[in-house]
């Protein structure tokens, strides 16, 4: 449990640094398209951080004495903390791809987006992709991290296909096909570290292209 508490802890150090370097960068307000995207997920962490470490001290009360069953309130404890973990990266992806869409009405000409299409996460990531704003690995990640996202809202947690996927940060996605998606106590705080850094780096590509930024050395 600490090192949950931990890595939110560094989440929301690194998001606030970014946050604070693209507002410097490039002369805008931290509810600006698409770095407000930033803002909620750290907002978001902020919560996760706050209630984990509540759970941690609730845990560490708990003796055999003054609970009948502590194993099993740990476990409960467990499954509370990862329900959080998978709703802060569902909340942050969500407010990612908010600030996506909004940023391609903003600066249209960056990545061209069919307006008559209804666009998502994935799909703007790959287009992202086609422009030269990120990497086909980080591409890929998306898309796989969208799939998740997906089979959390959508199906109830249980995968519809096969995935595998491994992160810069060390975490492994795997969902089996028919089977709920599970993980670590960090695995989905992890995964929201991913997503705050490359969208971030993706946030910087843009802007850069949009106002004609050069980067940062």
């Amino acid at each position: 449990m600490d090192q949950t508490i931990a890595l939110y802890r560094d989440i929301r150090g690194a998001s606030e640094s970014r946050i604070k370097v693209l507002t410097k960068k490039f002369n805008i307000t931290e509810d600006s398209v698409p770095i407000a995207g930033l803002s909620m997920s750290h907002n978001y962490v902020t919560c996760a951080l706050e209630q984990v470490s509540w759970y941690y001290d609730t845990w560490r009360k708990c003796t055999s004495t003054s609970v009948a069953n502590i194993e099993q309130l740990q476990n409960e404890n467990a499954e509370r903390v990862i329900l959080l973990g998978k709703g802060t990266l569902i909340l942050s992806l969500s407010g990612m791809e908010f600030c996506l869409k909004e940023a391609a009405k903003s600066y249209p000409d960056v990545l061209k987006l069919n307006g008559n299409k209804r666009q998502y996460l994935s799909g703007i990531m790959t287009r992202s992709l086609e422009k030269g704003l990120m990497s086909a690995e980080a591409s890929s990640r998306w898309s796989a991290v969208s799939q998740l996202r997906n089979t959390l809202v959508h199906n109830n947690g249980i995968a519809d296909e096969n995935l595998s996927a491994i992160f810069p940060n060390g975490v492994e996605l795997k969902l089996v096909e028919g089977k709920m998606a599970e993980g670590k106590l960090t695995m989905f705080p992890k995964l929201t570290e991913w997503a705050i850094g490359s969208f971030a780096d993706w946030c910087d590509s843009f802007l850069n292209r949009a106002m004609g930024a050069s980067s940062l050395v």
